[in-house]
């Protein structure tokens, strides 16, 4: 179902331009981010999950600076 949902929140943004569902768009990736370098953090910040986990922390970091940096260009195109 999880899946679906995505699906249908970017269907809705792509095809649907006003300005709430550009609002909760942003408002949503702002939730993700934050959560993303939290769960990032805590990964790092304990000692015996960093060796373990910290791999995947950065990889989600950078995966995240990806996907930002395409919406920021995203937008700055519209």
């Amino acid at each position: 179902m999880q899946r679906h949902g995505r699906l249908v929140w970017a269907v809705w943004v792509r095809h649907n331009p006003t300005t709430l569902a550009q609002r909760l768009h942003i408002l949503t990736a702002f939730a993700v981010t934050g959560l993303s370098v939290w769960l990032a953090v805590r990964a790092l910040a304990s000692v015996g999950s960093r060796k373990p986990l910290g791999f995947a922390a950065w990889h989600l970091m950078a995966v995240l600076a990806v996907q930002l940096l395409l919406g920021v260009e995203a937008w700055m195109g519209k």
